[in-house]
């Protein structure tokens, strides 16, 4: 009976996605007129802070449907809370990946079987931030540096822990604790916690 009733609800939520997916198109269509304008990363910004406020289970799979269309991947079962911001069409999505709700997520390559606590934050690297420079003596500043985006990775069934922040990719099976801020790689099957992060156990591969 158990098998049966996952299997019913599994073909109903299919059908709920594939009737959204037509509404989805439209949105997405306005969203590619609008990113003619103003840029892909800023007109889905606003899509997605939009999107962010839709409540309950069904903002759930309203966001889902979007970004099954704006993203450059994210597949069926992939769960994203309320109040989560993506700010990359680059980002990727793997299956049964689940991203809890007011994190905020760049360019960066979710793995299968992720699971992201609240509050986490994942930009697009560490540098993507205009930075000026002040020269030494004091003078007129030099121009600008501009934003450098990097894609981070998150490997696949790896936890990161509530409000953390992490700058850098993430291997495979790890965890990452709450409130951590990584700063440099996590290898596979490592538990990082603190600030900056640093490894304090090793998981066995079995």
């Amino acid at each position: 009976m158990t098998v049966k009733h996952t299997d019913f609800r599994l073909i109903v939520k299919r059908g709920v996605q594939c009737l959204l997916l037509p509404l989805a198109f439209v949105a997405w269509c306005v969203y590619r007129l609008e990113s003619l304008v103003v840029g892909k990363r800023t007109a889905l910004a606003c899509w997605s802070q939009c999107l962010a406020l839709l409540p309950g289970r069904c903002g759930i799979l309203v966001r889902w449907a979007f970004y099954y269309l704006a993203a450059r991947r994210c597949s069926w079962d992939v769960t994203i809370e309320f109040g989560t911001i993506m700010s990359s069409p680059d980002i990727e999505i793997g299956r049964h990946v689940y991203i809890g709700a007011y994190c905020v997520l760049g360019d960066v390559r979710l793995g299968d079987d992720v699971r992201i606590a609240s509050g986490v934050s994942i930009p697009s690297g560490g540098r993507q931030h205009w930075e000026q420079i002040v020269p030494q003596d004091g003078l007129s500043p030099l121009p600008e540096v501009p934003n450098q985006y990097r894609q981070i990775t998150i490997g696949q069934r790896t936890w990161i822990g509530e409000r953390a922040v992490v700058l850098a990719d993430v291997g495979a099976s790890a965890i990452v604790g709450a409130g951590s801020v990584v700063t440099s790689p996590v290898e596979d099957f490592c538990v990082v916690a603190g600030v900056p992060a640093r490894t304090i156990r090793r998981l066995s591969a079995s």
